[in-house]
């Protein structure tokens, strides 16, 4: 009888190994998103005959081993300056940043997904643009569609000028995820956005 119990023992022993062993194998080979340092860019914006310059907080973000699916980005605000009202969304879930090269849309809620390989894919943090002073606005998806055909900003998206600290985070559906915190300056004059990691 006591030979039985030690079988079992040592083929639950077994069994327990490699179930591991086969977890920690699977996990090394999931996706694994990387941000960058964020960086200011300015960017000319074209399409047909109209063509404007505007100024880009980016990061860029890469998959290690293998491809990431359904990969989204948001922005949550730590910190605002003092004389400054967000909307509260803003604190908890975060906006949806927009991915470059996707076009604008203009959904309100929610955010934008792409698949990330190795080669490095644009993300769009913040902008500010030459017609619209002491303020820059987050790269929601709204946002950026807005400004592009109206020249107007959407409330929800405008910093007004000042220093905020925000946790930029980016997921995806099959591995890990990356967050970074960034400062970022929203100027008195749309040439001197800044951003910078905490």
């Amino acid at each position: 009888m006591a030979t039985d119990i030690s079988w079992v023992a040592i083929l639950g022993a077994v069994s327990g190994v490699s179930s591991l062993f086969i977890w920690i194998v699977n996990s090394l080979r999931k996706p694994k998103l990387v941000l960058s340092q964020p960086y200011v860019r300015r960017w000319s914006i074209s399409e047909g005959d109209v063509e404007q310059t505007w100024n880009f907080v980016n990061f860029e973000v890469t998959s290690k081993r293998g491809l990431a699916i359904g990969c989204e980005a948001k922005a949550i605000v730590i910190k605002h300056p003092n004389n400054v009202s967000l909307v509260k969304e803003l604190f908890k879930e975060g906006s949806g940043l927009h991915w470059a090269d996707i076009p604008y849309i203009s959904r309100s809620t929610g955010a934008d997904r792409v698949d990330i390989g190795s080669a490095p894919q644009r993300l769009d943090v913040a902008f500010t643009v030459p017609n619209k002073s002491r303020q820059s606005n987050l790269a929601m998806p709204i946002a950026l569609n807005t400004m592009w055909i109206t020249g107007s900003s959407v409330p929800q998206a405008i910093l007004p000028e000042g220093e905020y600290i925000f946790n930029i985070k980016v997921s995806c559906a099959n591995g890990k995820g990356d967050s970074k915190k960034i400062k970022l300056i929203s100027p008195d004059n749309w040439q001197n956005l800044e951003a910078e990691k905490v």
